[in-house]
């Protein structure tokens, strides 16, 4: 098959009439393949792997070698979630090299959908990526597998050799054109991610098979495949145990859900799947697409302790995190990072809190959020508090009467993340920026100081400058003070959000004085950052700033300032 060229009507046509298809349609195309995925199963029964075309696919290629060397009777899963990531980031690679280095789609179905693919491969092997891979109308088998749907024993073993053979196929398509393929970079490194949850306790370093053969959200069809996952951790073939437990874990989690919200879980043709996103939302969707119910699984106490959930959240699910089941499912991982036995026991652990619901044993209760907004906020006030007092430490004598014991004091014990309002996620926003500000100030102030005062000392500084050095050590102390007025009022407004009850989002007005005083706020430390660089030290103007922000406290709403907040 010829490649089709951008402009060809007959590829066209082809291509519109796709995006009409029906479940029905796809049905019909694949009961006519059917007899070929069959066919395929004895061809690849004897064709050695290094035949294949298989050079486009990039850095995971060798653990496609490493997974078809399992047993098939349990290897044909593995293999599916492996080649089905695979394929999707290669063709991510390639959409990415013909169109100038855009990012790709992040969803397959939308990368097949894409005019770029069915230019490369033709829209005869689009259509068959479609009835394969997605969208959901189709069998859709990267999702169902990718989202524990399935066990190793629902899986025909026909699709990894038909997989095989696309995979093969299109990288034939590549060959033929000569296309040099643009590899995006994987991140290099995650263990930074897995050392920050390695402190939760009593991370298990063995296995307890009898818990599966327990727990009441697993049925007898995966309880099989649960055991060849701990065959894998504990002959530390931790990649795979990976790969392998993320799915079930989903998994696990979906029927977690369905249990407390009393909603159907199964995966459907016209709706969307309950995935990991869904399932940490604060609603519950109902048939018509709304969201009205408020989800239970936050809430009930039979269900899954908040320590366990915020752990997940920030595996799974927090931006900032490391998204390591999106990640690994869609490929954008090398495999070599997730061969991880912390991660391992990590996933382990995370697993036995869900299955032994609640058991003090495995209680993750106080583990807090690493890397949700709310907490990574906390960490951004605490750093420019600090940045902030070793600043007046070195350039004011009398520092201490700043008021930095009352600024440096406690936050509550936990940081609340889960069902929050949408106006918290702007007002938080906002108070990140601010402290960010506050503690690029600090740093620019003082390495503007430390240099002029350095020149100063070697007879560098004319008289001009001597005396804008005087004037500029003079600002020190306004500085300083309006920054410790500033970082009350951002420390007040956070335990606002997360001390008081949730009146404060009924209050339009105090909840509109707030965002505009956090924006005046930001717009004066923007202002006093650029100030206080070496080039510009403009002492005139960060007094200014220092009025500004004076006279919009004053002016603002008295419940935003520190004195209206019991400490």
């Amino acid at each position: 098959m010829d490649i089709v060229e951008g402009g060809d009507t007959e590829n066209e046509k082809k291509y519109e009439y796709l995006k009409d298809f029906n479940y029905e349609d796809f049905l019909c195309y694949y009961k006519k393949l059917l007899p070929i995925y069959v066919y395929c199963q004895l061809v690849f029964a004897n064709v050695p792997l290094d035949e294949l075309e298989l050079e486009w696919l990039g850095g995971n290629l060798k653990y496609i070698t490493l997974a078809g060397s399992q047993d098939e009777s349990k290897g044909n899963l593995e293999q599916l979630l492996l080649l089905t990531a695979v394929l999707e980031n290669a063709l991510g690679n390639v959409y990415y090299t013909v169109s100038e280095k855009r990012n790709p789609p992040h969803l397959l179905r939308d990368l097949l959908a894409t005019a770029e693919i069915a230019n490369i491969f033709g829209t005869d092997l689009v259509l068959f990526m479609q009835i394969l891979l997605g969208t959901p109308k189709s069998i859709n088998l990267r999702n169902i597998v990718w989202h524990g749907f399935l066990n190793s024993n629902e899986v025909p073993p026909y699709y990894s050799s038909v997989l095989l053979l696309l995979l093969h196929t299109l990288g034939s398509k590549l060959g033929n054109i000569k296309l040099e393929i643009i590899q995006r970079p994987h991140k290099e490194d995650y263990s930074y991610y897995w050392h920050q949850f390695d402190a939760v306790s009593n991370i298990p370093s063995a296995c307890q098979r009898d818990l599966i053969a327990k727990c009441c959200y697993i049925d007898d069809g995966f309880k099989a495949y649960w055991q060849q996952i701990f065959s894998y951790y504990e002959n530390k073939q931790y990649w795979l145990f990976v790969m392998l437990i993320l799915p079930q874990i989903e998994l696990l989690l979906r029927m977690v859900y369905q249990s407390v919200n009393g909603y159907d879980v199964s995966a459907k043709i016209d709706e969307y799947y309950i995935t990991i996103d869904t399932i940490f939302e604060m609603h519950v969707p109902n048939a018509e697409g709304n969201c009205l119910k408020i989800n239970k699984i936050f809430t009930t106490d039979t269900a899954i302790n908040e320590g366990a959930l915020k752990l997940m959240y920030d595996l799974f699910v927090a931006p900032n995190g490391p998204r390591i089941r999106d990640k690994v499912s869609h490929g954008e991982v090398l495999m070599d990072m997730i061969d991880d036995a912390l991660l391992c026991r990590i996933l382990l652990y995370l697993c036995f809190n869900i299955i032994t619901n609640n058991n003090v044993q495995y209680s993750l209760e106080a583990y807090e959020s690493k890397f949700h907004l709310n907490s990574l906020n906390r960490k951004s006030i605490i750093s420019a508090i600090e940045q902030l007092e070793c600043f007046a430490q070195s350039w004011l004598p009398d520092y201490t009467t700043y008021e930095f014991t009352e600024l440096s004091s406690k936050f509550t014990s936990t940081v609340k993340i889960f069902q929050r309002p949408k106006l918290e996620s702007e007002a938080m926003l906002l108070v990140m920026k601010i402290s960010q500000f506050v503690s690029k100030i600090c740093l620019n102030y003082t390495d503007t100081l430390n240099d002029r005062t350095s020149l100063m000392e070697q007879r560098k500084l004319s008289s001009r400058r001597r005396l804008n050095l005087q004037k500029l050590l003079e600002t020190v102390p306004k500085i300083c003070s309006t920054l410790v007025s500033v970082m009350k009022c951002v420390k007040n407004i956070y335990d606002m959000f997360q001390l008081r009850d949730n009146s404060i989002y009924c209050d339009k007005l105090l909840c509109d004085a707030t965002i505009r005083f956090l924006k005046r706020s930001l717009k004066v430390c923007e202002n006093l950052e650029v100030y206080a660089e070496k080039h510009s030290a403009e002492w005139i103007k960060i007094l200014e700033m220092c009025e500004q922000f004076s006279i919009y406290k004053q002016s603002c709403d008295i419940r935003i300032l520190p004195e209206a907040i019991n400490y």
